[in-house]
């Protein structure tokens, strides 16, 4: 019986400090990212593939495209079949380059062109 008066007059009190780091951690972040929209940043939806990874909705050269966010990449890629279909301007670096999978091909850099991350229909 002792235990029980215990747990029942210790409950309230963990639930009771549970919530007020909660509403602590909601006060942060709703501050942390009116900061960042003071200074021009802006919140974009991201969304799991089925593989896990987070991707979100862009534009490169006013075609819609879906971005992989990967945080543990050295750079920018994008596929140069897909620039040449659809006449993206690039260049040969005379670079080569690889990723985790080991292949090694040739380095192309993108000629001028719009990139846009985090548009959608509604953002017209």
């Amino acid at each position: 019986m002792q235990i029980q008066r215990v747990c029942h007059g210790t409950l309230p009190w963990l639930m009771s400090v549970s919530f007020r780091r909660l509403k602590l951690l909601v006060d942060h972040t709703t501050a942390l990212a009116d900061l960042l929209s003071q200074h021009g940043f802006h919140r974009h939806p991201l969304v799991r593939n089925q593989v896990g990874h987070f991707q979100l909705v862009g534009l490169l050269h006013n075609a819609p495209v879906d971005i992989l966010i990967d945080t543990g990449a050295a750079s920018t890629v994008v596929d140069l079949s897909y620039c040449r279909a659809k006449g993206i301007p690039t260049r040969d670096t005379g670079k080569l380059g690889g990723g985790a999978g080991g292949i090694t091909l040739a380095i192309h850099a993108l000629g001028r062109c719009d990139a846009i991350f985090g548009w959608s229909h509604s953002s017209q």
